[in-house]
């Protein structure tokens, strides 16, 4: 059995897939090691960079290409699936590693501390728009059931874990079947449960922040389907393995107040009775009103119009917190 598997999946990103694969050749490990490429059947010379590190390292690469497109949640996991190692790594094709004995640090932790099924650590970030190198300043040393409900501090390019755990996650919640938009959020709350989660506060990475990309998309649609299945996710495992009423309140919250803008302005009326039922039963009447007149056709324009202005005023500048 292979000791580390690094499991990279990639569709169309030829700017960025050479610097994720050198990334992943230069790991200094003590141990067996192979590289799992999921090539998604990409437009562009996406496989013909790919295969070209295939040629230069054939005892370290395996490419899976794909004669159809499976999207990203398929062909990640069916990648994952032809992965042999007893640990698995994640970076996707966009984003690379910078620490050449990432992997051995992790594989060390992991092989001392069996209570522990994943390790993981803190990244840089940096947008294609300026090309700045920053260090992200999201605080990734709480790693419980609750803390990733709350907020997920892990980052997927980051991690390390044991495979015959990951086996189990696929056989026992079966994500392809469930049309979830993330990938790495599920498998982080099922680790939390069946295992401890370690946080190594190293920097070993660079994210890659891609304007489009399924968790930084600038369109409301794709952004309000990412969050829906977000929210679905997570009331899944509260429903599945948690009483926990507070935390069940808290994520409806938060989904609502980050949809509400995007809901809007998509006409999508079934978050907008969920807004409008929130406001009601919070007594908060002129919100519930506010909300109520958007479902008149002839004033919504008039009232989004209005809403848009409202929050362009009001709303804080966030730092980005990957």
């Amino acid at each position: 059995m292979m000791k580390v598997s690094a499991c990279i999946i990639t569709y169309n990103q030829e700017n960025y897939i050479r610097q994720c694969l050198e990334g992943a050749v230069m790991q200094q490990l003590n141990c067996d090691y192979e590289i799992i490429i999921g090539e998604d059947n990409s437009t562009d010379e996406t496989l013909k960079i790919c295969r070209e590190f295939e040629i230069k390292y054939p005892n370290l690469i395996k490419i899976i290409a794909r004669d159809k497109n499976l999207g990203m949640i398929g062909n990640w996991i069916e990648t994952l699936k032809n992965c042999t190692g007893e640990f698995i790594a994640i970076c996707e094709g966009d984003d690379y590693w910078t620490d050449p004995y990432k992997l051995q640090k992790q594989v060390d932790y992991l092989e001392i501390n069996s209570e522990y099924g994943m390790v993981h650590t803190q990244t840089n970030f940096v947008s294609i728009t300026d090309g700045i190198v920053k260090k992200s300043e999201t605080d990734r040393h709480k790693n419980t059931f609750e803390d990733i409900i709350y907020k997920n501090p892990i980052a997927t390019l980051t991690t390390c874990f044991r495979s015959n755990l990951l086996k189990e996650y696929i056989i026992d919640v079966n994500p392809l079947s469930r049309k979830w938009v993330a990938g790495d959020l599920p498998i982080w709350l099922w680790f939390s449960l069946h295992s401890k989660i370690q946080y190594i506060d190293e920097v070993t990475s660079v994210y890659r922040v891609v304007p489009g990309s399924v968790s930084n998309t600038i369109t409301s649609d794709k952004y309000l389907q990412f969050i829906k299945s977000r929210y679905s996710i997570k009331q899944y495992f509260l429903e599945k393995y948690s009483k926990n009423e507070s935390l069940k309140r808290y994520i409806k919250e938060d989904f609502l107040r980050d949809a509400e803008f995007h809901a809007i302005k998509l006409k999508d009326f079934d978050v907008l009775n969920e807004i409008c039922t929130k406001y009601k039963s919070q007594n908060k009447l002129k919100y519930y009103f506010f909300y109520i007149l958007l479902h008149n056709k002839y004033l919504f324009d008039i009232q989004f119009d209005t809403y848009r202005v409202l929050r362009k005023i009001f709303r804080r500048n966030k730092k980005y917190s990957m």
